[in-house]
């Protein structure tokens, strides 16, 4: 089944998270812009405003909306509006992206995107075609599987490509890691290589 997250997971973790970032000022927060990249809005799925707001009918946003909260973090970024990912996720619900007992479809990065106007194409594993894009200011949502971001599935952003080829994210599970500079060796193993919809790389912009 072609859906991005353990939700069991998120489930264990999203209590923990919550009350943490109930003490944390996520508010915000807009991630400046690097070598060839652009400013990058940053939403948390913990976020106290809407973690604990369901994400249809098993679990909340902070347990199962990293899909909605990455593409949140795209649109507003490319079209100047504030979409939160309450309303990608409303969206994501009525359109039948919400995979119940996981997270979310992957037909809901390039769908969605669509939607709301941000041009996106599937890219598959190609690191040729990942580092163009992250060069040429785009931004692109990954699908990663067990690893350095997730125990089972997990939807991130790559936001930026340094000229010493390393990666910057915008990972709406975790602000630490997003200020953190990764090998691009490490998207291209832990990615979900069975992923569907053209992932498991998407380029928006």
């Amino acid at each position: 089944i072609d859906c991005g997250h353990d939700c069991r997971q998120r489930l264990r973790r999203a209590g923990r998270f919550l009350g943490q970032h109930r003490r944390r000022n996520l508010y915000d927060i807009v991630f400046t812009g690097r070598e060839n990249s652009q400013n990058v809005v940053y939403f948390s799925q913990y976020d106290s405003r809407w973690g604990s707001q369901m994400y249809g009918r098993t679990n909340t946003i902070a347990g199962a909306g990293c899909g909605p909260s990455s593409l949140a973090i795209c649109i507003s970024t490319l079209t100047n509006k504030t979409v939160t990912p309450p309303a990608v996720c409303e969206w994501s619900v009525k359109t039948g992206h919400r995979c119940e007992g996981s997270g979310s479809y992957h037909s809901l990065i390039p769908d969605g995107a669509a939607h709301w106007g941000v041009p996106c194409r599937g890219i598959g594993q190609s690191r040729k075609q990942l580092i163009q894009a992250l060069q040429d200011g785009k931004l692109v949502v990954a699908i990663m599987s067990q690893g350095h971001f997730t125990r089972g599935g997990h939807f991130i952003v790559l936001r930026v490509i340094t000229s010493q080829g390393k990666i910057l994210v915008a990972d709406c599970a975790s602000y630490e890691r997003s200020q953190k500079e990764w090998d691009i060796n490490i998207f291209l193993n832990e990615c979900n290589k069975g992923s569907a919809a053209g992932g498991p790389f998407w380029v928006l912009g």
